[in-house]
């Protein structure tokens, strides 16, 4: 009876501590499942802030930029209008022109030169003009293009190396006309790569976050952060397939996934075409 009695004892503590252990790894179960579904959670979570927050920083630096560039446009029409002017009554005086480009220069801190040429293409007319030392820039598509269109609007070039500044610009040029139509120059504006970056660096794209700006070729212009423009070459194009395939397909505005930026990792990227400009 003794024996029977452990026996007994032993089975049921046997099948206790199964029933135990059967629970502790049931409850261990809810709880990685638990953990696995908040984790997911989370991540869709996180996902969808970078994408929101992507989305408006691309926003903000394209409205910022046209915001710019439209001022340019402006500023470069007001010098036409004053060349223009003044070729129609003759001539063209060139202390009263360049004090006209000082004056609209020191409005936009922006701009690293505002300029004018002749119709041969030599920049006679601006703030840091030498007369002794002119500059022709007629081998220029900034220069051809406008001279050899009527009725061409704002031009906007892919980065140049400046024969003045010495310096990588973007150049904003306009067609200037004699009072018969007639082409007599360009008046255009420069704003430095250098300056762009610092624009860019304006935003804050958190830690880890990159920005880039590139012309319709998807040539890189200029990126931030800065270790980006020493990394990257001026005009270099290594665009992620997804992007290739998006403004092909026609949109000017995105966001998506892919391998990207200098590191080679995963991110949330979103696009914007910059208006109707090529960048």
């Amino acid at each position: 009876m003794a024996h029977s009695r452990s026996s007994g004892t032993v089975l049921s503590q046997s099948a206790y501590l199964k029933r135990l252990i059967a629970i502790v790894v049931l409850l261990d179960l809810c709880f990685i499942s638990i953990l696995v579904i908040s984790l997911r959670q989370s991540r869709i979570q996180y996902e969808e802030q970078a994408v929101i927050s992507t989305r408006n920083l691309a926003m903000v630096l394209e409205k910022q930029l046209v915001g710019i560039i439209e001022k340019i446009n402006l500023t470069l029409l007001a010098v036409s209008d004053e060349s223009e002017q003044q070729s129609a009554h003759g001539t063209t005086d060139v202390q009263k022109l360049n004090a006209v480009i000082s004056r609209l220069h020191a409005r936009l801190p922006e701009l690293d030169s505002l300029r004018a040429t002749n119709a041969h293409g030599d920049i006679v007319y601006g703030v840091g003009v030498d007369p002794e030392n002119i500059k022709n820039i007629a081998d220029r598509d900034y220069f051809t293009q406008p001279r050899n269109n009527l009725n061409s609007t704002l031009f906007v070039s892919k980065p140049v190396l400046g024969r003045i500044n010495g310096k990588w610009n973007i150049v904003f040029s306009r067609r200037i006309n004699q009072h018969d139509g007639s082409f007599a120059g360009i008046a255009f504006a420069t704003i430095t790569l250098e300056q762009l970056s610092k624009n860019l660096a304006e935003l804050d794209v958190g830690r880890h976050g990159t920005v880039v700006l590139l012309d319709d070729n998807f040539g890189f212009v200029v990126g931030h952060p800065a270790m980006l423009n020493k990394i990257a070459t001026i005009g270099q194009s290594r665009p992620s397939k997804a992007l290739v395939e998006q403004v092909k397909a026609g949109h000017t505005a995105g966001t998506y996934r892919a391998i990207a930026g200098v590191a080679q990792i995963e991110r949330t990227v979103s696009f914007r075409k910059i208006s109707t400009y090529p960048m």
